[in-house]
């Protein structure tokens, strides 16, 4: 398959940029695409998810990627989004009707076993959608404070939705171990670069608001940044919002 030819001629390449300081972000972004402004400190990017694999497990058709044509010398973030949620979106309905069964055990068994973060981030991005990318603290006051009927009846109303977001996920891990093993049995070591501090606008801070050092209208009281330094004579301000580590140290 293409992915896998690919891998191999990039090996060199893979090699030469962890030794320049590349390094591969694979966390799910927000605004301006920026993997230091994730929407979750656990989900992945469905960006990242190999059109090729979905094939090769019946999810998708050759077919349905036909018109795929992107620029090689930059990335057009908002075509490439297009594409890759409609192939998404068809790999669902596809999974949905007539997936193998270990696919389905398997899907199950994995929103089992990350449901502590995963269904606060899918209900999430579910309404995200819904109210049309904005920031959860425009959404009614009730979603914002997460009262129990407000949330009871969003899980409800989205649950499709909330599943697909699930569904990605799931991609996202299977191909990851597919990407890992294969790396490991071509001799070549993967580097992740983590972001330590989250969006204001993440399913971390609207599902553990407790945990972070924010106002009564959930607004950050403080954000992060760095002090001057060779790289900016006058310092930067992330805008990211700091962890209450008392209360994290109380929570265990």
């Amino acid at each position: 398959m293409w992915v896998r030819r690919q891998w191999r001629g990039s090996i060199g390449f893979t090699r030469r940029g962890s030794a320049g300081g590349r390094r591969c972000r694979g966390v799910q972004t927000g605004y301006g695409d920026s993997p230091y402004q994730s929407l979750s400190s656990f989900a992945g990017n469905p960006l990242l998810i190999s059109p090729d694999w979905l094939i090769e497990d019946g999810l998708l058709r050759a077919s349905d990627c036909a018109g795929g044509s992107f620029s090689a010398a930059a990335v057009d973030f908002d075509a490439v989004k297009r594409f890759k949620y409609t192939l998404l979106e068809t790999a669902w309905g596809n999974f949905r009707t007539g997936a193998r069964s270990d696919l389905r055990l398997a899907f199950e068994l994995f929103t089992q076993a990350h449901a502590d973060w995963l269904d606060d981030y899918a209900l999430f991005r579910a309404l995200k959608a819904r109210y049309g990318g904005a920031s959860y603290l425009q959404w009614p006051e009730d979603l914002v404070r997460r009262t129990p009927a407000a949330f009871e009846q969003a899980r409800r109303d989205l649950a499709s939705q909330v599943e697909e977001v699930r569904f990605a996920q799931f991609l996202l891990s299977v191909q990851g171990a597919r990407l890992k093993a294969h790396a490991r049995a071509k001799g070549v070591r993967l580097i992740g670069d983590l972001p330590f501090f989250v969006s204001p606008d993440s399913s971390d801070v609207w599902a553990n608001p407790e945990l972070f050092l924010l106002d009564a209208h959930y607004r950050p009281r403080v954000v992060a940044g760095v002090p001057p330094d060779y790289f900016s004579s006058q310092g930067q301000r992330w805008g990211n919002p700091i962890y209450d580590w008392d209360a994290l140290a109380a929570r265990g």
